[in-house]
């Protein structure tokens, strides 16, 4: 615990990718004993508030993604590029150090 807030939950980055549809479908089967929140940076494919799934972009949204990090205790990265030029793959280090930095920010871990 941090700051006196009890963490119950879990967020994984990059929830629409491939490995996290592989996630998802262990976890479907047996779940986790804790809630889990889906990140993507795809438009939700409905109009209301799903505290299981979160839409944002963490490069452009640093805040937003820090403040997705609060009351988390798990937080999983699975945020990658896996083709594209060389400057869209440099990206991953980005996408890697914002993302170790909201969760040490949010004192997740």
């Amino acid at each position: 615990m941090t700051g006196g807030m009890e963490r119950q939950r879990i967020l994984v980055l990059g929830g629409t990718g491939r490995v996290a549809t592989l996630l998802r479908r262990a976890w479907d089967r047996v779940p986790p004993a804790l809630p889990v929140t889906w990140q993507t940076r795809q438009p939700l494919d409905h109009p209301q508030p799903d505290p299981a799934r979160i839409r944002l972009d963490p490069l452009a949204d640093p805040d937003g993604l820090a403040a997705a990090c609060a009351g988390v205790s798990v937080l999983i990265d699975l945020t990658s590029r896996v083709r594209g030029t060389e400057t869209e793959l440099a990206e991953n280090t980005a996408l890697a150090a914002t993302s170790l930095a909201a969760a040490e920010a949010a004192g997740v871990g």
